[in-house]
């Protein structure tokens, strides 16, 4: 059996089935592929989960099965155009542009930080093992939560590269972590405005895995139960499933919110180390405008970072081809999540709360370019949010080192999850399982598939599932 039907777990389902198991596959909303969703604004495809793909570098199976099906001009290069950096409510915008009226080179606090890129990952630079980034940024740049450019560090990297705040990130840990990368460096993007990636992932895999498991939609497992030989899954429903195995695929905000009751309790080993892994509330908002208003340098838009809670926006339109859609995505990710998030709380969640972020998010983007003021409001047509920390089943954008998760290199939470418990009968996968990959689809297509293997070299060979006991 396999407990949720994002990429770990179709992956590990796929896996399986390969190998010859009956696998039933059992997820908790009413759609597959969990993080990886996509949606139609305007006349494209948006990607409201994951949005990059990374190269064939690390054994990545995504690159060449989509490259295999759609052709090598499906991928192309995102994030087009020059960065602008908000600064002083606004008033100081800079581009990096040498033409700009605000140049970013020119103002020295922007330039500092782009140092962090060079210094974060450098182990030698975080010998403390408890101190978090947010600490070890002052220490060495001396920019603190009131400094004029913190936003940049916190929205614009912790934010953007990590989903979550500064002050959250383990600063020691982060830097072991990044050390064990094997994916590309480089990112590309599908640039069909017809094709999202849960599009292609359901026409290269998900289809055929899903007609040949068995799968069940809105259940979520509320119980898994190992007192006897078998496991067994008890639904919401109050259906029971019995396997000889279950590979528990659910994100870490599940884990954490233990909203799944395992009987008889799970080793203390493996809920510290769902406990010792950062999980935020995040969400991505996509809006469509009438023109692209944010252009007032002239340039197109490769990334922005504002002082409010849109936090980092970039132009997902400037690399699909043939559209006639001017859409910016913004990614408000920890604090800045919390705050929209509470605003939509307040205004009665739903579609009034999706518009509550939306106007806050707007608000936001009218105040960040004084050659613009006002005009994201003046230009926006629609939008869609996607409020990933909202929903039940997922809790959170995707998983982050925290102050202790990785004590040291080769011993970390991440692998101490990876260990099958109940006499190897529950085995964990997902993104936050993996070390080298963790946040990416990849890392949890990987993970998806070293579960599965490590269930049929418990196994050996297939066997029929066993009946559910009286």
């Amino acid at each position: 059996m396999v407990v949720g039907a994002g990429s770990a777990g179709l992956y590990a389902t796929r896996t399986l089935l390969a190998y010859g198991y009956e696998v039933l596959l059992i997820e908790a909303t009413d759609r597959i592929g969990g993080r990886v969703k996509s949606a139609t604004l305007g006349d494209m495809r948006v990607e409201l989960g994951a949005e990059e793909h990374y190269r064939a570098t690390g054994d990545n199976p995504v690159w060449p099965a989509i490259r295999d099906y759609y052709g090598a001009s499906v991928y192309g290069d995102g994030y087009q155009g020059a960065s602008a950096y908000s600064m002083d409510d606004g008033t100081e915008t800079c581009w990096d542009l040498s033409t700009a009226t605000r140049r970013c080179r020119d103002d020295a606090d922007v330039g500092t930080a782009d140092e962090v890129w060079s210094w974060y990952w450098r182990p030698s630079n975080h010998e403390d093992p408890d101190t978090t980034l947010a600490q070890d940024v002052f220490t060495e740049f001396g920019v603190d939560a009131d400094h004029r450019a913190y936003h940049l560090y916190d929205a614009g990297f912790a934010g953007g590269s990590y989903a979550t705040s500064l002050d959250r990130l383990g600063a020691r840990s982060l830097a072991l972590q990044s050390n064990q990368w094997d994916l590309s460096e480089g990112i590309q993007v599908l640039v069909d405005k017809d094709l999202g990636y849960s599009d292609a992932l359901e026409t290269v895999w998900w289809d055929a895995v899903v007609a040949q498991a068995d799968l069940l939609v809105g259940r979520p497992v509320v119980q898994i139960d190992t007192r006897g030989d078998d496991v067994v899954v008890t639904d919401d429903t109050g259906a029971r499933h019995a396997g000889r195995q279950v590979i528990v695929t659910v994100p870490i905000g599940v884990l954490q919110a233990e909203t799944i009751t395992f009987v008889p309790d799970l080793p203390d080993a493996t809920v510290d180390a769902y406990n010792g892994i950062g999980m935020d509330m995040g969400m991505k908002v996509a809006m469509r405008f009438s023109t692209a208003w944010w252009e007032t340098e002239g340039s197109a838009l490769a990334w922005l970072v504002t002082e409010g809670p849109a936090g980092a926006c970039w132009v997902p339109s400037d690399y699909k081809s043939g559209t006639t859609s001017f859409i910016l995505m913004c990614y408000p990710m920890g604090r800045n999540a919390e705050l929209l998030n509470e605003l939509a709380v307040d205004a009665g969640s739903g579609s009034a709360g999706d518009a509550a972020i939306l106007q806050a998010v707007l608000a936001d983007l009218d105040a960040t370019f004084p050659g613009a003021p006002g005009m994201a409001s003046a230009h926006y047509e629609d939008g869609l949010v996607q409020n990933w920390g909202a929903e039940p089943y997922i809790l959170g954008a995707y998983s982050y080192p925290m102050v202790g998760t990785f004590p040291t290199a080769s011993d970390n939470l991440r692998m101490d999850l990876q260990q099958p418990v109940a006499g190897d009968r529950i085995f964990f996968a997902g993104e936050a399982t993996s070390v080298a990959r963790s946040a990416t689809v990849p890392g949890a297509l990987a993970e998806g598939e070293r579960a599965a293997d490590a269930v049929h070299a418990v196994n050996g060979s297939p066997s029929d599932a066993p009946a559910v006991p009286e």
